[in-house]
């Protein structure tokens, strides 16, 4: 099923389903035209603000993560929030360092222990090669997942949109889950 799209020049065209709601330029005049929604897109469920084709955003380098989302004119349109949680990572950080040398040190000690010989000299690499996937694993338990939220306003009085971070680390997909106001 397609779009149709009627511009103010006349002109009509049609498009494929996913354009419906959002903002398409007319391919004789040029002008900014909402495609009409579809059976499968009702407009009703979406907020009129998520129906534009460009968002422009001016973030700052900040211990919590909260910058404006502005449309081509510099007028305010979202206000997204995603805290970084820097003292509770950086803790994170210093527990799975911590982790990791006391691993690699408990089995090289083990290793003098043992002494001279190929059973010592595998200890020692064990020890060595473990230290990376402690850190890693240690590291994941302890650090904070990354939640984004999008307000109407910087005030943070009308919440729009929330993505939730499913797991803190995926390898090669990452899943979220998506909670509109409502």
């Amino acid at each position: 099923m397609s779009v149709t799209v009627v511009c103010e020049c006349t002109n009509t065209f049609s498009l494929k389903d996913e354009y419906a709601g959002m903002t398409v330029k007319c391919p004789r005049c040029g002008r900014a035209v909402r495609a009409g929604s579809s059976d499968l897109t009702p407009a009703s469920e979406a907020d009129p603000i998520f129906g534009r084709n460009v968002f422009l955003m001016r973030q700052q380098l900040r211990f919590n993560e909260r910058y404006e989302i502005t449309d081509e004119q510099g007028k305010g349109i979202l206000f997204v929030e995603r805290p970084r949680h820097f003292l509770r990572n950086l803790g994170a950080t210093l527990a799975a360092l911590t982790a990791g040398f006391v691993w690699a040190g408990s089995l090289i000690t083990l290793a003098d222990m043992i002494g001279v010989g190929v059973f010592s000299n595998i200890v020692s690499m064990i020890g060595f090669v473990g230290f990376f996937p402690i850190f890693v694993l240690v590291m994941m338990q302890l650090a904070r997942k990354r939640h984004v939220t999008f307000y109407t306003s910087e005030d943070r009085t009308v919440r729009l949109l929330e993505v939730l971070q499913e797991k803190k680390f995926e390898f090669i997909t990452a899943t979220y889950t998506v909670k509109g106001a409502d």
